[in-house]
């Protein structure tokens, strides 16, 4: 059984770390479609922010076929930018040229050459202080739409020239921060990440401005991209971390741990209360062999008494003696009296057990009651050569109780002080009065218990453990008769004792 339960233990964690690592794989893959998305798009923005600020570029295009038999033909973007702050003119240009020519035919198929054309790219970059007074520029509408007019390989000529142009400015004047920021949370709501994020962007692993309030890039919730590709004099990188993100991913696997976890606490329980019940049957057999070995060995005494008995009347000569016979019928007649009131004990007990007991209360006296039993004791004690003492406190001591009962209780209390008192029984009886109670306390000066004996001694058939030595006769009822009846009584018992030093049984009973 417990190996099966750490089994079972062990294939829930695992179940629940693999559903954790699934969706923190998951959760990865959105994040770095978000990034990515955010990056294309910053990318995208920038180009388009430059079409609409500057709107300063020219086209050429200049056809040599027309005036050599072995033509160059270039596709050129000219650009002229005008500071009138430093009085300078900054040149571009960037172009294609195509070198067309003809070969001689060496594969002998009939056809006497060849034409081909060979590309390669040119660029020129300038700057000249003076400014040129040219009209190079159009109204930025105009400018715009004639750039999405353009062919694929002028959008390409003139893309490189905006990032040649841009690459110097600081990454803090190339980006808005708001607008990153504002993508980055567009894209991350698209992919269904709803968490708070902070973010920076760095340039060979060193920081730059554009970051958010507070960024820890050592945090290992940290994502990377690298973006701005095409500038190879700069290694930006984006990064993104989420500090909540451990708490987002153990809410996907909360409610699976929850259950897992109280279904677990109840395997383990049951697990537990079974190895317990077990334990206990097992120690209630024991203590039925022992109340059996006891009872045996109380009931064998007074058989073979009776036996010793019947066999001594027998003979002719106390036969006939009949002061002899009354003598051995009167033992006889205890001797079966007291195997009845074990009997009785025993069913009583049981009753006890089924609530099956009818008790009469009425309005009666305590100290009557401590009075009355210590008469059925006296000359018992008084046979030890010991005292007994009653202290009586009170002025009145009216309680609710059946008179037999009780009186049994006090009897049982006070005859186990006698039984286990080393020597000479000393024994203290005191009735005191509460606020709304009284208490009465039986004291001796016996051999006492140990703290774990006085946790059991109100357990059915417990006794202390003696070996095989029946030096005190008894079978474990006693005293679980006695808190059986004070709590039908409202009432409560309490032991207190020391070993080698005596001791003392605590009885609170509500007044009337």
């Amino acid at each position: 059984m417990t190996i099966s339960l750490l089994w079972l233990i062990l294939l829930q964690l695992y179940f629940i770390s693999d559903t954790y690592e699934n969706e923190s794989k998951h959760f990865s893959f959105n994040v770095k479609r978000a990034i990515s998305k955010t990056v294309e798009e910053l990318e995208a923005n920038e180009i388009n922010s430059y079409y609409d600020l500057n709107n300063l570029y020219k086209l050429n295009e200049i056809d040599l076929s027309k005036n050599k038999s072995d033509t160059t033909a270039l596709k050129e973007i000219v650009v002229y930018n005008n500071n009138k702050e430093t009085n300078q003119t900054i040149i571009y240009k960037n172009g294609i040229l195509a070198q067309n020519f003809t070969v001689p035919n060496l594969t002998g198929n009939g056809i006497d050459s060849l034409d081909l054309q060979l590309l390669y790219g040119k660029k020129e970059y300038k700057t000249i202080n003076k400014n040129i007074n040219k009209d190079l520029q159009s109204s930025p509408e105009k400018s715009y739409l004639s750039f999405k007019a353009l062919d694929v390989t002028t959008k390409k000529l003139f893309r490189d020239y905006i990032l040649d142009m841009i690459k110097e400015k600081p990454i803090s004047m190339r980006i808005d921060k708001e607008a990153l920021r504002a993508s980055l949370d567009k894209n991350l709501d698209e992919v269904g990440v709803f968490l708070d994020f902070e973010f920076m962007v760095s340039n060979f692993d060193e920081k730059t401005d554009l970051k958010s309030n507070i960024f820890d890039v050592n945090q290992e919730n940290c994502f990377a991209t690298s973006f701005l590709t095409d500038d190879i004099f700069n290694n930006y990188k984006l990064h993104v971390n989420f500090p909540e993100r451990n708490i987002y991913l153990r809410s996907f696997i909360r409610y699976t741990f929850f259950i897992s976890v109280i279904f677990t606490l109840i395997i383990i329980l049951t697990f537990g209360i079974s190895v317990y019940q077990i334990i206990k049957q097992k120690k209630i057999s024991e203590i039925k062999s022992d109340f059996i070995n006891n009872m045996t060995h109380e009931f064998k005494t007074p058989i073979a008494t009776i036996n010793l008995a019947l066999d001594a009347i027998k003979n002719d000569k106390i036969f006939n003696n009949k002061e002899r016979v009354l003598e051995y019928m009167q033992i006889i007649k205890d001797e079966n009296k007291r195997m009845h009131n074990q009997v009785e004990n025993v069913l009583r007990i049981s009753k006890l057990e089924r609530n099956d007991l009818d008790i009469d209360f009425e309005d009666i006296s305590l100290n009557e009651l401590v009075e009355n039993a210590i008469s059925h004791v006296k000359l018992i004690v008084e046979h030890r050569n010991g005292k007994i003492k009653f202290e009586n406190n009170t002025k009145s001591s009216l309680i609710s109780a059946n008179k037999s009962h009780f009186t049994n209780v006090i009897i049982n209390i006070i005859d186990n002080a006698i039984k286990y008192s080393i020597g000479s029984p000393d024994i203290t009886v005191q009735l005191n009065s509460q606020a709304k109670y009284y208490e009465l306390t039986i004291s001796d000066k016996g051999k006492g218990m140990s703290k774990q004996v006085q946790k059991r001694i109100f357990d059915m058939f417990y006794r202390e453990h003696t070996g095989d030595v029946h030096n005190v006769k008894g079978h474990g009822l006693g005293l679980p008769y006695v808190k059986k009846i004070v709590n039908y009584h409202k009432g409560e018992i309490n032991v207190k004792s020391e070993k080698g030093k005596g001791s003392s049984f605590s009885i609170k009973l509500p007044s009337i």
